[in-house]
């Protein structure tokens, strides 16, 4: 199976209907509200604060539409600067930008597990 960063990809049309035909999945779209905070109490300049909003709202748009055309995803910040235990927040965002809680679950567990190819951990045995 192919994991692939596919939150910046061209998802548009065409482009989210091959990737959700193939065994692939995309880590879920950044929080990256932690890179605003961090970013502002270490002085990083406003424009690249605003690049990274930009940043932000394509991955999220890029998530819904990924979904939207059934690429299989997993659970996954994509991020290295979010205090350790604040990764949980991703369920929320997935939800917001258009998995169904159940859909969010599935990703961190069954999905996940399918994707490192440990179908015998982390999964909910039976479900599918």
């Amino acid at each position: 199976m192919l994991a692939s960063h596919g939150a910046l990809a061209p998802l548009a049309g065409t482009h989210a209907h091959l990737f959700a035909s193939l065994p692939i999945f995309v880590p879920a779209a950044s929080i990256r509200a932690m890179e605003q905070v961090v970013g502002r109490e270490n002085n990083v300049l406003e424009d690249n604060l605003r690049k990274d909003q930009e940043i932000a709202e394509l991955q999220r748009e890029n998530f819904r539409k990924a979904h939207e055309a059934g690429v299989r995803m997993v659970y996954g910040t994509d991020t290295g600067v979010h205090p350790h235990g604040d990764n949980g927040k991703q369920f929320r965002v997935m939800v917001q930008y258009g998995m169904q809680p159940f859909e969010a679950i599935r990703a961190a567990t069954i999905n996940a597990t399918e994707a490192l190819g440990r179908d015998d951990v982390g999964g909910w045995q039976g479900w599918a």
